[in-house]
């Protein structure tokens, strides 16, 4: 869903800077889009949406920052700061799913 926002990385990161609302709108895509393939995943096994208990998810630095809701503005530029290095365990219902 983020090619909406940019073809690249880069073009999604000036986005965001030129959008003050470019986070939030993509992180909603992502979880928007998220929440459909689970449901698709749970109906073709049988079960319900709440059915699924986890989820990993996995991608590139400016990705995880969109689908965590924070502004990647910071990997705009050289030397890039990252939000966090970790794992990071997160309720679904925290971040829409």
């Amino acid at each position: 869903p983020q090619i909406s926002f940019g073809e690249d990385l880069m073009s999604r990161v000036s986005y965001v800077m030129m959008n003050d609302d470019g986070t939030e709108k993509m992180h909603d895509a992502i979880i928007k889009a998220l929440n459909k393939l689970a449901g698709q995943a749970a109906h073709a096994a049988g079960l319900k949406i709440r059915d699924i208990h986890e989820l990993v998810v996995a991608g590139n630095t400016t990705m995880m920052h969109l689908f965590l809701g924070v502004d990647p503005r910071e990997l705009g530029g050289t030397p890039f700061a990252l939000a966090n290095r970790d794992a990071m365990d997160i309720k679904a219902r925290d971040l829409g799913l």
